[in-house]
């Protein structure tokens, strides 16, 4: 396996609008397919990205190098650098893919799923994630998936939402592969280069072992996770209203924000009378206080009554929980409304 990495074509791509890249894209050979872009390179996997981003047009990018490692700095790797790899990535590896790039992820209602797709894929693999993990959505609990992503080193967790979270209805298994960016949606958006070699590796140990290889997936009945919920709230109603995609976005990160920084708030809020007491109940997440594998009672966005469960999975950064409720509901929560046990 090799391959460079040339970061002035990955900002070339990071620059344009969605629109832009759509019309580029169409020129090269994409035909549109129900609101997405897809190219048939007769391949029977699919990889998935999407073009759209939270920021607007920016043209600066920075370059930082390390002795032992390279940092590139935009803040529009969510998603263009899952666009870079497809394109130019895999084929360095000689790894063959049919490809699909995908509008409003961002907005938590991907184009992906209305894909039509022309054939039956063996998988589908996206690269939309931050860091250097696996997660895998609805599909987590396809065994055979699982257990042969373990094989070459990954440790598969639930996540947020992605494109494939609305591509059930292919029928087939699919991952995410997390391609080294973190701080995503901000202006100091980066990406290792070291993690995203260290996950490229790894993916072409398992399409060399299980390019061959169909993974069924039969679709679960959908239960909304904490992205979910807010994209396709009340802020949702702004973009049908006439907001733009990318506002709309922002307004929920807003949300975001808010409902963090007031758990934190009710945090503090906790006189030292009742931390002396060592109450059942603490509020947590805002401190660190709630790790995998902890018992909690929560309170699901749009319940009144508080759950509980187990935590599984959580997102550091905008410190939200997926919690597995004791009823079998996976779900995901925000930091104030989660209490150990």
């Amino acid at each position: 396996m090799h391959f460079t990495f040339n970061l002035k074509i990955l900002n070339k791509l990071c620059t344009p609008t969605e629109h832009e890249l759509k019309r580029r894209f169409l020129s090269e050979g994409f035909t549109e397919n129900n609101g997405s872009l897809f190219l048939d390179n007769k391949s029977p996997i699919l990889a998935v990205a999407h073009l759209d981003c939270v920021h607007g047009r920016f043209a600066c990018a920075e370059t930082i190098s390390l002795p032992d490692e390279t940092l590139f700095f935009h803040p529009r790797l969510d998603d263009r650098l899952g666009v870079y790899t497809i394109l130019h990535l895999l084929p360095q590896m000689g790894i063959n893919v049919d490809i699909l790039f995908t509008f409003d992820e961002e907005s938590a209602c991907s184009t992906g799923g209305q894909f039509d797709a022309p054939k039956k894929y063996h998988w589908l693999v996206e690269f939309d994630r931050r860091g250097s993990d696996v997660v895998m959505y609805e599909y987590l609990h396809d065994q055979p998936l699982t257990s042969d992503l373990k094989t070459v080193g990954w440790t598969p967790g639930h996540g947020l939402y992605s494109d494939i979270s609305d591509m059930e209805h292919l029928g087939v298994g699919a991952f995410n592969v997390g391609t080294g960016y973190h701080r995503e949606h901000t202006d100091s958006c980066f990406f290792s280069v070291r993690e995203l070699t260290a996950q490229l590796g790894k993916f072409f140990q398992f399409w060399k072992r299980f390019k061959d290889k169909s993974y069924v997936h039969v679709p679960t009945p959908k239960t909304r996770s904490g992205y979910e919920s807010y994209a396709r709230g009340a802020w949702w109603n702004f973009k049908n209203q006439g907001g733009e995609n990318e506002c709309s976005t922002l307004l929920y990160l807003s949300q975001v924000c808010a409902a963090t920084h007031e758990g934190r708030r009710a945090s503090k809020r906790i006189s030292g009378a009742q931390k002396t007491t060592k109450k059942k109940h603490r509020k947590g997440g805002q401190y660190g206080l709630i790790a995998l594998g902890d018992d909690v009672m929560c309170r699901p966005y749009g319940t009144t009554t508080m759950l509980r469960g187990t935590v599984e999975d959580s997102d550091q950064e905008c410190q939200y929980y997926g919690v597995q409720l004791d009823n079998g509901t996976y779900v995901w929560v925000t930091a104030k409304e989660i209490y150990l046990i």
